[in-house]
């Protein structure tokens, strides 16, 4: 199947466009903003939506054009977007009755200002004949009243039909559009006509226009006007694009790893890689892997126009500031950029804010410990932004990037001594630049710090391929360098023979919801908010929007708030399939225990199960947690036991030996 022809459901955004055209249906004009990055799959999604909704309403979709070059948008056509809906409107009705009705009640100032209608209304005969008058100059129109004749239309339109009009790339609208809209959104007379108006942008281009932006923020607290984020593909979908574009294909996991990190999700960036790799030779024509994706630094034509676009759009120096940054990673520190481009910290701060508001290409994640030390930290927007410019550098100046930050780390390594926090926060990152700026001996250090200071489970058989690799270069034999990692292994905190006590400790600590990770708790907040208010979508919104950024990151999501989806899911009414499979992912994860036993209970209480027996596995299991919240648990479990399974006499033995011991507790 061609990716092109591809279409990969998003049902949540869906629902959230149904509820607002249900609400202009009852006589209530809505507004939406739908934002989505540069190939989030807007213009597909919304150009679906609306074929979908055209029995039952009148659908028009409109494009606003590009400025040329360094043109102006109060140099663009005046209302030539709106002017488009309107010709869309007319062309695209199927139903003839609907079609007669529309051109009746389409005013003559709109009639005249767009040619093409002089054919669509052929047939009418009072409609042709006052256009005949007008282009013989024998009837006059007043095109100075245009804006308000064209929302007079609409709502008259809408009288017939529910009406549903997009305008796409609504960030590069002509200024008389931007003042159009802002008066039919204020205007009371038409308030209540059923016009559901669609704008869909880029949102950091549309803060970047002042009009759009004003406009913005005046809608921004009105209940009529809705904002909508188009999040990119998350694993789930981009295997099922995948699945789509190759049906016979066996899902290989690093195929599917390899696409998410390498795109971010972004739909465009993912067709054109799968592109590239059958170009290169990397996936057969079935979709099977045939060749080394770990290796491969190849990069799509299409991402390279990224490239292309930020050589043009940005300055020398910002460009430089950026180029460093990709050596950093995706995620990068201030005080490493700072050190590699031998700049104040401000003055970075300054560019950075100042390139994050025109151009969006980079975005603030917080203040945080980072590599040795505690840093404002940036990453870059999308994925193929950070790998586009990573590729611009050749390869004498990544090494020699790489080397000037390995240098630098192993400074702050030497100067930590021996707080094992900073060194263990940039162990990893050490290792990274020392092999990339071909430094061995920093190298082997930062593989003797990270044996000293991780609590991780390594895998000592690549250490070991690693070692034998620097042997040679370090002319010293690999026994050695092998004894020496063994030693600083028994070092560690997972070899320790406190170990028990510590993780027992640090099991304390991770389950106690005060001491949640902050953007966790912060998440969790919010969304907990939002679901009191019993405004579910925003809260699966939020959490979609958590989701992503973790994930780019290469991160993992914490159970609470797996269980926090569930739970906003059950209240939209979906599924119980897809709530069970959120809540399977929270249960699969065993290093937080007490969120385990929360999302049984959960699959328990929110999902109707009629296996008795899975049922009593997942209570069983809960029943099994003996840690620091075994006591809060225990009515919960004790609860949930006699009221599901109470009544079955087959499970009566069983209902005893979990009852008794947790009655007593």
């Amino acid at each position: 199947m061609e990716a092109e022809s591809i279409s990969v459901a998003r049902p949540s955004i869906g629902v959230r466009l149904d509820e607002v055209v249900q609400r202009s249906n009852q006589r209530s004009a809505q507004l939406v903003w739908l934002f989505g990055d540069t190939g989030q799959g807007k213009t597909h999604f919304i150009r679906e939506y609306i074929e979908t909704r055209r029995a039952e309403a009148s659908v028009a979709y409109a494009r606003c054009a590009a400025p040329v070059g360094n043109q102006s948008s109060s140099m663009l056509s005046p209302h030539q977007a709106l002017k488009d809906v309107i010709e869309d409107l007319l062309r695209g009705q199927d139903n003839a009755q609907r079609h007669v009705n529309l051109i009746k009640n389409v005013s003559l100032t709109i009639l005249a200002c767009i040619p093409f209608v002089g054919d669509v209304a052929y047939g009418i005969k009072e409609i042709r004949r006052d256009l005949s008058e007008y282009k013989r100059g024998e009837r006059s129109v007043e095109l100075e009243k245009f804006v308000e004749e064209y929302f007079s239309t609409l709502a008259r339109l809408s009288n017939d039909s529910p009406v549903i009009v997009v305008i796409d790339d609504i960030q590069w609208a002509d200024t008389q559009t931007v003042q159009a809209l802002e008066h039919f959104f204020s205007h009371n007379d038409w308030a209540t006509s059923r016009v559901s108006i669609i704008l869909a942008g880029r949102q950091s281009e549309i803060h970047a226009s002042p009009e759009l932006s004003a406009f913005y923020t005046r809608c921004a607290q009105s209940p009529r006007s809705t904002e909508i984020l188009l999040p990119p593909f998350d694993s789930n979908q981009i295997r099922q694009f995948f699945t789509a574009r190759f049906p016979a294909a066996p899902l290989n996991p690093d195929v599917l790893q390899w696409l998410e990190h390498k795109t971010g999700g972004n739909p465009f960036f993912l067709q054109s890689y799968i592109q590239h790799l059958l170009v290169e030779n990397l996936l057969s024509e079935d979709g099977s892997l045939l060749g080394d994706l770990a290796s491969y630094r190849g990069l799509p034509a299409e991402i390279k126009v990224v490239t292309a676009w930020l050589m043009k759009v940005l300055s020398e120096d910002d460009l430089n500031i950026l180029l460093a940054a990709s050596v950093l990673g995706y995620e990068f520190s201030l005080h490493e950029l700072a050190h590699l481009t031998q700049r104040p910290p401000l003055e970075l701060i300054r560019r950075l804010r100042k390139i994050r508001t025109l151009f969006g290409v980079c975005e603030l994640v917080g203040y945080k410990l980072a590599n040795g030390r505690e840093s404002t930290v940036y990453r870059f927007s999308q994925h193929a932004i950070h790998t586009a410019l990573y590729n611009e550098l050749t390869a004498e100046e990544r090494e020699e990037l790489h080397r000037s930050t390995a240098q630098y780390l192993n400074q702050l390594r030497l100067a930590s001594g021996n707080d094992n926090e900073q060194l263990g926060s940039l162990a990893s990152a050490l290792m990274l630049h020392a092999r990339l700026g071909k430094q061995p001996d920093i190298e082997y250090e930062s593989i003797l710090l990270k044996a000293r200071t991780t609590s991780d489970v390594l895998d000592e058989d690549a250490v070991l391929e690693q070692l034998k690799s620097l042997s040679p270069m370090l002319g010293r034999p690999v026994e050695e360098l092998q004894t020496l990692f063994e030693r600083a292994l028994a070092l560690a905190p997972l070899h320790s023979g406190r170990q028990a006590t510590k993780a027992q400790e640090e099991r304390d600590a991770v389950e106690t919801p005060s001491n949640l990770p902050a953007p966790v708790q912060d998440t969790v907040s919010r969304v907990v908010v939002k679901l009191s208010l019993g405004r579910v979508h925003e809260a699966l919104d939020m959490l979609d929007e958590y989701t992503s950024r973790v994930k780019g990151i290469g991160g993992r999501i914490h159970p609470v708030l797996l269980i926090l989806r569930a739970i906003a899911l059950n209240q939209r009414g979906a599924h119980p399939a897809e709530i069970s499979t959120v809540l399977a992912i929270a249960i699969e994860d065993a290093s937080q225990p007490a969120y385990q036993v929360l999302a049984r209970l959960a699959q328990v209480a929110l999902v109707e199960e009629k296996d008795n027996t899975r049922l009593l596995q997942q209570l069983t299991s809960a029943a099994n947690y003996d840690g620091k919240f075994r006591t809060a648990f225990t009515p919960m479990i004790v609860e949930l036991v006699r009221k599901r399974l109470g009544g079955k006499q087959e499970f009566a033995h069983i209902l005893r030996r979990l009852e008794e011991p947790y009655a007593r507790g």
